[in-house]
């Protein structure tokens, strides 16, 4: 029978100690949200030079396969792209970032070449 109490007190410990941890993590997230909700409140906002020279023009891309093109360019990289997805997507959108960028002041292309994250 005294094992049957060490078990329930181990138990109880267990279920307070866990009680306290989503307690913290909830508070955490609620700062979070309290912070990025200040922070995209408002309308996005350009530099000044920016708004200077007139409406703007954007060029969007898409990579809509980077896992595939992972998996065709090294072997090891589609292997490892099915324990970290996120880590080989985001190192195809770095490489891309880089060539598109080399490749456009190669032909004397000014241009500001960023990731953004929409969502």
């Amino acid at each position: 029978m005294t094992w049957l109490y060490v078990a329930l007190s181990l138990n109880i410990v267990v279920l307070v100690t866990l009680a306290a941890i989503v307690w913290r993590l909830h508070s955490h997230l609620k700062r979070l949200r309290e912070s990025t909700a200040e922070l995209g409140g408002g309308e996005r906002s350009f530099p000044p030079e920016w708004r200077e020279q007139g409406p703007r023009t954007l060029i969007t891309l898409e990579i809509l396969n980077p896992l595939s093109l992972v998996a065709e360019r090294s072997w090891i990289g589609g292997k490892f792209s099915a324990l970290s997805p996120g880590l080989m997507r985001r190192i195809v959108l770095t490489q891309t970032r880089d060539q598109l960028r080399n490749g456009l002041k190669e032909n004397g292309v000014e241009v500001d070449v960023r990731l953004v994250r929409l969502g």
